[in-house]
């Protein structure tokens, strides 16, 4: 378990490390070197609880969307128009690992 989650922590560019998804688990590292991916989902925590998303769009150039963030405990809720708030269960999370239980 992940304990509570100080949102200075989450702060910087996240992107989804697919190749180490388990079954029951999403894995984002911190913004480092990724093997090249098609797909792969970036997010931005800014400290005035601004979000960024990213991901590819129809050319496959790489739509950045704008929402907000906040943390509860060991939770992050992101908020983007247009979509349900979507919330991460955060449950080991490192200096450059987050891991988060997949629904």
């Amino acid at each position: 378990m992940a304990g509570v989650i100080r949102p200075e922590r989450i702060i910087g560019t996240w992107a989804h490390a697919h190749e180490e998804d388990t079954p029951g688990h999403t894995v984002f590292r911190r913004g480092g070197p990724l093997p090249p991916s098609r797909g792969r989902r970036m997010l931005e925590f800014l400290p005035d609880g601004e979000l960024r998303e990213g991901g590819p769009g129809p050319d496959d150039r790489r739509r950045w969307q704008a929402g907000s963030w906040t943390a509860d405990g060991q939770r992050l809720i992101l908020r983007l128009p247009g979509r349900a708030d979507e919330v991460l269960d955060v449950t080991d999370f490192g200096a450059d690992r987050m891991v988060v239980q997949r629904e």
